[in-house]
């Protein structure tokens, strides 16, 4: 699902459930709402992909929010870094934000930090969103 803001405040919810949410100019927020495991993966980019492709001109960055994702497997790294690239190719920012404990463990030990920068519990989708605006 993709994420508007909330008028009149600094929480996120499902733009297709909430009309009247507001868009984030540059930004493809989303959220897994399952485990990213090896039968998963490849529907979750080939979504996400199509997302980004019918978004206007001028993203320049794509949130994961992992905060619905009880679990992430090798394979659902391997996603995450595949989704690095393809975004990369387009001049796209990736960052991944409230993994749990278990999945920042396997992303970090699979590279992931290495791509799209820090992958811990203090930055939230709000908070990533806010240091965009700086």
């Amino acid at each position: 699902m993709s994420f508007g803001r909330i008028p009149g405040t600094n929480r996120y919810s499902d733009l297709a459930r909430h009309p009247d949410n507001e868009p984030i100019p540059g930004v493809l927020a989303f959220r897994v709402e399952a485990t990213l495991l090896y039968f998963n993966v490849d529907h979750v980019l080939r979504d996400v992909l199509q997302r980004v492709r019918d978004t206007p001109t001028g993203l320049r960055l794509v949130i994961c929010d992992l905060s619905n994702s009880p679990y992430v497997d090798l394979a659902g790294a391997r996603l995450l870094a595949r989704l690095h690239d393809e975004l990369k190719a387009m001049n796209i920012e990736l960052l991944v934000v409230e993994a749990h404990a278990t999945e920042r463990d396997i992303l970090r030990a699979e590279g992931l930090e290495k791509l799209v920068g820090p992958i811990d519990r203090h930055i939230s989708l709000a908070d990533a969103i806010a240091d965009l605006k700086k």
